[in-house]
């Protein structure tokens, strides 16, 4: 590129000659000086050479002493670059000079189609990428000798080009001039955002998300790059703060680039928990936001390990602790991340540790008229409510206490589901006993949740029970007793499941157990009495089966502030009416009747 030639380099005894010789040639032949260009600074002198290139090889021109010596000085690098912005090639040109009359002459000039830019540091080079290489072919940057020769070693200029979307190009480092040409440029073929912190990679993928892309390039601060490659905790920090849900990745270390192809975003929430104190705090917040579909992300390995080890043991305690009953998960390993769908999140959730505990908290939200009832129990109340349950090998299951507290409150359909490392009962009802319905009904004055047939029963009920009244609560309780007893015929096996409420007893006239217990909770209810159900085993009616037991539902009545039991289905014989189990106490009832006698009120003893 140096094609620099003195024009006359003499002693000075041939300079005092050759000066003298001119000042004869001017003073007597007229000639003179003065008929090259003439300038002062750079900006004048890159002005003349654009405006005069076009079909001119040589430029000739003097300076003043000082633009003159900054021209010269460090083998003319400002000269090189007064030629670049004058839109002259500068690859190719030479240079010819005359200290004495401070003359330069600029010959095989030729023009340049580059576009240039000064660049003063890496911001001023990747700046001029931008706004040169777009729709060029090449861009010529003048930059100070130290920032070339920074630019010329390793992978540092690239990375500050892939960061204006240049993928590939061919590039001339003329370190002592500072001049760079890039050249052949290829561009990123898929979109691309730059960025420094994980605020600006969360806006970024947002971007893409909201204009469709879902194939993007992201180009890293080398910090930045460093961090997340070299710790997988911060790479899982980073993604686990955008909306990305699942993609593939290709990483650059050259380019300090990322690739994300085939991304699927995501509308669920996040949550980064670094330690397992945090899971069930950010479950909580899920629950109190009502949202059922979120993610947890996990920093630390080893805290993901820990709850992913025996299927989850420790996350489904720590799920129960923050109140959370039901909900899928899925996860993924290589992120360390906890993925949760139609999560069921009790705010303020109630750990129940005591049998007491479990039935008010079951009759407080079946009087709020709650169809998903979630219990979080102790590990020695969830054993003492499922009982045999827990192994499938049911010998009683009216001895189960939770049937006692399903059917103590009038539910009649329902899912049953538990979780053993939890410690967590669900309970969801389908439908509630007719008897139960309606009395709901009548107690909160709202009878839209009644069907047709519950309608009908609550009008024949009502006429019923309002006919059945006595002068006192014992007396009416008997007429009710003896008015099933009469109109209802008892059936073991029922033909619809009509047969198993009072819908089938006091509508159709037969039913099982169930039937008569409904039947006697809802008239007798509507007749002012205090009345529950009572679940657990019985003998069978048939006095040949004595030895058999089964499951089993009857009644409790409150008289004078003390329980009794009332069983009409087995007071209703074939040969007539009985009242071997009309208002009997604990003695009495003890020679029919298995039940857990600490989940009801306390019964009297005759």
């Amino acid at each position: 590129m140096r094609n620099i030639q003195k024009l006359y380099n003499c002693s000075f005894i041939k300079l005092l000659t050759y000066f003298f010789c001119l000042l004869f040639l001017l003073t007597f032949s007229g000639c003179s000086f003065g008929q090259e260009p003439y300038f002062t600074d750079g900006t004048q002198l890159s002005a003349y050479l654009d405006s005069n290139k076009s079909g001119q090889n040589q430029f000739e021109f003097t300076c003043s002493a000082d633009f003159y010596e900054k021209l010269k000085a460090d083998d003319f690098f400002e000269l090189y670059h007064v030629i670049v912005r004058g839109g002259i090639d500068y690859a190719q040109v030479m240079i010819s000079y005359n200290d004495f009359r401070h003359f330069i002459q600029i010959s095989n000039a030729a023009p340049s189609s580059y576009p240039w830019a000064d660049c003063a540091d890496l911001d001023d080079v990747r700046q001029a990428a931008l706004d040169l290489a777009r729709n060029q072919n090449g861009f010529i940057l003048l930059c100070p000798w130290n920032l070339t020769d920074n630019l010329s070693e390793g992978n540092t200029f690239h990375r500050v080009l892939i960061r204006s979307g240049i993928e590939s190009y061919r590039v001339s480092f003329s370190v002592d001039a500072g001049i760079i040409r890039v050249s052949g440029i290829n561009y990123l073929e898929v979109p691309y955002a730059v960025v420094q912190d994980y605020a600006q990679f969360a806006s970024a993928a947002a971007g893409f998300e909201t204009m469709g892309i879902n194939d993007f390039y992201i180009v890293f601060d080398a910090d930045l790059f460093e961090r997340i490659t070299n710790d997988p905790q911060q790479y899982t920090i980073m993604v686990g703060s955008s909306r990305l849900g699942s993609y593939r990745s290709a990483v650059d270390p050259v380019s300090l680039t990322i690739r994300f192809s085939s991304v699927e975003f995501t509308d669920a929430p996040r949550e980064i928990c670094r330690t397992v104190a945090d899971v069930p705090e950010a479950i909580k917040r899920m629950g109190a936001a009502g949202i059922r579909d979120f993610e947890l992300i996990f920093p630390d390995t080893q805290v993901f390990d820990a709850l992913y080890r025996n299927d989850f043991e420790l996350l489904l305690t720590l799920e129960a602790r923050a109140g959370m009953s039901d909900g899928k998960i899925s996860y993924s390993t290589s992120s360390d991340r906890i993925i949760f769908s139609d999560a069921v999140i009790t705010a303020d959730a109630v750990m129940l540790a005591s049998l007491s505990d479990a039935i008010t908290y079951v009759d407080a939200q079946m009087a709020a008229g709650e169809n998903d009832i979630h219990l979080f129990c102790t590990e020695e109340l969830f054993y003492a409510l499922m009982g045999d349950l827990i192994d499938f090998a049911v010998v009683h299951n009216g001895m189960n206490r939770i049937y006692d507290l399903i059917a103590h409150n009038g539910i009649f359909k329902y899912d049953l589901s538990s979780v053993r490392a939890s410690h967590v009962i669900n309970i969801h009802i389908n439908q509630r006993y007719p008897g139960t319905a309606v009395m709901q009904a009548v107690r909160t004055g709202n009878s839209s949740g009644l069907n047709a047939r519950e309608h009908e029963l609550w009008n024949v009920a009502a006429a019923t029970a309002s006919g059945l009244q006595r002068e006192d609560p014992l007396t009416t309780a008997r007429a009710i007793h003896d008015w099933l007893c009469e109109h209802v015929v008892y059936i073991d096996e029922e033909f619809s499941e009509e047969d198993d409420n009072a819908i089938g007893a006091v509508l159709n006239g037969r039913a099982n157990c169930d039937g008569y217990s409904d039947a006697f909770y809802l008239l007798g209810s509507l007749a002012g009495l205090n009345i529950r159900y009572q679940h657990g085993d019985s003998y069978y009616k048939d006095p040949e089966q004595l030895s058999s037991a089964s499951t089993h539902l009857w009644n409790l009545l409150e008289i004078n502030g003390e329980w009794h039991m009332v069983d009409v289905t087995w007071d209703d014989q074939s040969w007539g009416i009985t009242y071997e189990f009309f208002n009997i106490g604990r003695a009495a009832a003890r020679e029919k009747y298995f039940w857990n006698e600490d989940m009801t009120v306390p019964i009297a003893e005759n």
